[in-house]
This record gives structure tokens, C-alpha cells and sequence, in this order.
């Protein structure tokens, strides 16, 4: 994902930032000068003109504090709500995605690369860019202002600021890296306790706790120890950027004292040179300060682009009938081959079984057919096209899948169905209600806090109500008692489209169309 997308939104914001950072260069050089004024002034023993001075620079800086502040609090809300507005841009492209870059993410690489990548790729527009015009700008004006007034001063203020060239420099790479290995591990650790989350009753149950706990020290002590490497580095660079600070505050303080005793500056000069100069050496900072940042958010652009691979321009399309063929697929994880040059057509319509042990293939099979994943090799048609080019709205009206885990929403089977249905969900309810459901588990219970048994109950009734072309079951008779069984057959036979069935239960072999197998990397008919 090229982030240049995102800047038509967030420039507006970074313009104004500068704007207002920019608008410190007239205050401060009038500051600059009231307070030579007044050292002149106080020399030449002019009480009433310093006191006149004095009041001028106190309005002109109380004045610019209140206007500052009052824009910061404005620019504060603009900023945020340009932000979340990308963010959400962000989540619909993410979403809008191809299934299979999806399905193979995982939380801890979502919220790193979607949140925190996104934040340091934000910030590189919001707050580097403008930052490194403003300090040039500034830098610029102060330089010119000062060499009016003297060039060897100029030079002089010029060659110290420099030096704070030195710790970005020195710490470049390493940020660069410490990004990274800093992300990665932040992301084991998120994934890990997401994991825990939805387990903690079982590690109770099977005494898992010791275990859970070491794992997590070991991932706390990687995490511990690229961070503490992050704060020596991080501590280095800051005593080193304070020592360079202290050493050019005190030792312009020094020069411009010298220059004005030896006469080659003015008093007036040397106060206003004096005045500019932390400003002065601030900008300067700013624009080298900016070496590691931009290395950081390009870090964070490649990371975040990695997720959001961009497919070939294809056009979308709708499955035109209920034709399922795979041909030539090959698919392996890791070590292990799934399928071996795996070709099947499956009959257009008609209660279809898939059966097989353990670990052979059975849900990868589906997976394949809803495009989740890709085949190494091979080709996979679903209604006369291949999943890659499923179009926006192909689920769950074409194609319903229903996996062995339900999904366990936090709202009620009610407010769920009206999500996909609007307020047209009538036959959905019949359905949940003849599988035996009620008011309160409908319409008070959300779908997390369900049994087992309930929740297949709520998700069956919505893949019967849609009704799609082509129905893909994963063992959906789990935790399902026998009267809804019954009941999840008799729907079943009135379908005229293509049902395909993973199960090992035997209540669907009287009932099947047709009986098919899956091992040793291949689909086998099973010649009912």
C-alpha cells in the first residue's frame, strides 16, 4: 500500500502546523529586539524606556502564548479527527482486501502493523515533514537575520549548531533495526495473550498455568532485551544531544561575550544573537533529528505495505452456476503436503459428504474452494471462476461457509441477523426457533455468551436462510443434540443447490447424495 494515499487528508492539518510553528519567527525576532532595547536602555540608565520595553515584550509574548494555545487545542481536534478518519479509510481498505491475505494474518501483526506502523507513518506526515520545512525556514531566517547583523557571528553560531549532526548519525542504524525487532516481538507477545484470553479455562483445567507463565517470561525477557538495548541507545543519544546542548548554549553565551568585549559585535547584537540562538540551534536540531525518524517511518511504510500487497487489476465477478472443480492442486505447509496434483469436480447439486481422517485435508479443501488460502499449483474453479476474482458481495449470499468454530460476537443472534439482513430477517428467526432457541437466548444473549450447541444453532439458521448456491459445512452437527440434527437434515434435503458436508457423523450417510474422501494428497470419489 503506497501511503501517499493518505496525504490528500492529513496535509491539511500538517500545512497548518507549520503555519503556526512558523509564526514563532516574527514573535521571537521582535523579542529579540525589545530585549536588546532594554539592555540599551538599562546601559544608557533610561528607566521610563525600559519599563515601556519591558511592557511591550511582556504583551507581545502573553499575547502569542494565548493565540498559541488556543490554535494548539484547535489544530489538537483537527489532527484527531483527520486521524480517525484515515484510520477508518484504513480498516475498510484492510477488510476490502483479498480473503487470503486476511486469513493469514494474525492479531499481534494486525495490531502492530495496522495501529502502530500506521501511527509512525501518520507521524512522518504530520509532524517530520512539517518539522523539517519549518527548522530549514527557520534556520534559514535566523542565519540571514544574524549575518546582517555580523557574518562572523553567523558562521561562527552556524558551525557550533552542526555539531548536533553527530547523535542521529550515530544511532541511525540502529533505530532502524531496534523498529523492527521491537514490532515482531510486541506482536508474539499480543498474539500470545489473545491466545490465553480465549484458553484461560483450559490452561485451569489442564494445569497449563506454569507452562503459560514461563512462556510468557521467555517472551518478556527477548522483549526486555531488545528493549533494554532500545534504552541504552535511547539514554546514550539523549545525554549526548544534552551534553551538545549545554556545551553550545554555554558556549555561545561565551563566543558572542568575547565578541562583544573585543568589540567586533555590538552590545544590541550580541544580545539579539544570544536571544536567537537557542532557536536558532532548535531548528537545526530538528532537521538532523529527523535522519532517524525518517528511517523509522520507512521501516513502518514497507511493514505496513506488506499487508496490504497489491493484487493485479482483475475485474470481480459473481459464481455463475454451482460448479466446484479443483485441477492439478498441489499445496503444502511447511514440510507436509496437503494436496499432491489434487484434481475433483464435484456434482452441481445434491448433499455432498467429505470424509477422511484427521489432518488429511478436509478443511483445507473448503478453505481452498472460499478462496481463504491458495493452492501452490493447480487450479481451483468455483462457478466458472477461480476465488481470486470472487466478487465484494459473493458471501454470504453465493457462497456460505460455516467452519467448525463459531465466530462468538459480543451482540444478540437478533442484532447479528439484522447486520446482514437489515429488517427483513423473518425466515432466519422461524429457522432459529424450530432448532429451538427463545426469546431470551434471541434477543438478550449475545452470541458469545451461548453454548456450543446454541451457537451452531444461531449460525445454521442463517446459512439455511440465505440459502446460497453452494453451502460449505464443517462438522455441523458439533455439539448439536438429536432433535436439532433431525431438524438440520430435514432442511437440508429441500435444498436444490450444492451442500457440501465435512463430518464424521454417520447421520448424514442415509441421506447423502453423494460420498467422497480425502487422503493421501488427493480427493477420492467414495462411490456411494
Amino acid at each position: 500500500m503506497n501511503f501517499r494515499i493518505f496525504r490528500d487528508h492529513l496535509k491539511g492539518v500538517a500545512i497548518a502546523k507549520a503555519i503556526l510553528d512558523l509564526i514563532s519567527i516574527p514573535v521571537n525576532l521582535l523579542s529579540a529586539g525589545l530585549l536588546a532595547d532594554i539592555v540599551l536602555y538599562a546601559t544608557d540608565g533610561d528607566t521610563h524606556s525600559v519599563l515601556n520595553s519591558g511592557l511591550a515584550l511582556a504583551l507581545l509574548l502573553a499575547g502569542y502564548k494565548i493565540f498559541e494555545t488556543i490554535c494548539r487545542i484547535r489544530l489538537e481536534l483537527s489532527r484527531s479527527k483527520t486521524l480517525q478518519g484515515c484510520k477508518l479509510e484504513l480498516y475498510e481498505r484492510f477488510l476490502s482486501g483479498p480473503l487470503a491475505a486476511l486469513y493469514s494474518g494474525n492479531s499481534g501483526q494486525a495490531k502492530e502493523r495496522l495501529t502502530d506502523d500506521f501511527d509512525t507513518s501518520a507521524d512522518q506526515i504530520l509532524s517530520v515533514y512539517p518539522g523539517v520545512c519549518v527548522g530549514l525556514l527557520i534556520g534559514t531566517t535566523y542565519f540571514i537575520f544574524i549575518a546582517r547583523l555580523s557574518w562572523l557571528t553567523a558562521v561562527i553560531l552556524t558551525v557550533l549548531a552542526l555539531i548536533q549532526i553527530i547523535p542521529p548519525l550515530m544511532t541511525k542504524n540502529y533505530f532502524e533495526k531496534n523498529y523492527k525487532e521491537t514490532r515482531d516481538i510486541e506482536a508474539q507477545l499480543t498474539d500470545f495473550i489473545t491466545e490465553a484470553h480465549h484458553g484461560f479455562a483450559v490452561l485451569k483445567l489442564y494445569d497449563l498455568k506454569n507452562w503459560y507463565i514461563e512462556k510468557l517470561k521467555k517472551l518478556h525477557r527477548s522483549y526486555a532485551k531488545i528493549g533494554n538495548s532500545g534504552i541504552y541507545t535511547n539514554t546514550a543519544e539523549n545525554m549526548l544531544n544534552e551534553f551538545v546542548s549545554t556545551a553550545l548554549k554555554y558556549g555561545t553565551y561565551a563566543l558572542v561575550g568575547l565578541l562583544t568585549l573585543k568589540g567586533i559585535v555590538s552590545m544590541d547584537t550580541g544580545v539579539e544573537v544570544v536571544m536567537l540562538s537557542g532557536s536558532y540551534f532548535a531548528a537545526v536540531r530538528t532537521v538532523f533529528s529527523s535522519v532517524t525518524r525518517f528511517v523509522v517511518t520507512k521501516e513502518a511504510q514497507n511493514r505496513l505495505s506488506q499487508w496490504f500487497v497489491k493484487e493485479r487489476e482483475v475485474e470481480k465477478k459473481k459464481i455463475s452456476d454451482t460448479h466446484v472443480n479443483l485441477t492439478g492442486v498441489s499445496l503444502s505447509y511447511e514440510d507436509k503436503t496437503v494436496f499432491d496434483c489434487a484434481s475433483i469436480t464435484f456434482p452441481t447439486n445434491g448433499i455432498c459428504l467429505i470424509k477422511g481422517a484427521n489432518g488429511a485435508g478436509k478443511s483445507t479443501l473448503f478453505k481452498l474452494i472460499a478462496g481463504m488460502i491458495r493452492a501452490d499449483q493447480g487450479v481451483v474453479q468455483v462457478g466458472g471462476v477461480t476465488p481470486d476474482v470472487f466478487g465484494e458481495d459473493i458471501f454470504p449470499q453465493e457462497i456460505f461457509y460455516l467452519p467448525q468454530e463459531d465466530a462468538d460476537f459480543a451482540l444478540s443472534p437478533r442484532d447479528f441477523y439484522a447486520m446482514i439482513y437489515g429488517e427483513e430477517f423473518a425466515d432466519v428467526i422461524r429457522l432459529t426457533r424450530s432448532f429451538g432457541l427463545g426469546d431470551q437466548q434471541l434477543n438478550e444473549t449475545k452470541i458469545s455468551e451461548l453454548s456450543g450447541g446454541e451457537r451452531k444453532k444461531v449460525f445454521l439458521s442463517l446459512a439455511l436462510a440465505v440459502n446460497p448456491k453452494i453451502l460449505l459445512l464443517d462438522e455441523p452437527t458439533n455439539s448439536l443434540d438429536e432433535d436439532s440434527k433431525k431438524m438440520l437434515i430435514r432442511e437440508l434435503k429441500k435444498r436444490v443447490c450444492l451442500t457440501l458436508i465435512i463430518t464424521h457423523d454417520p447421520v448424514f450417510d442415509q441421506v447423502c447424495d453423494h460420498l467422497y474422501v480425502v487422503r493421501e494428497g488427493g480427493v477420492e470419489d467414495g462411490k456411494k
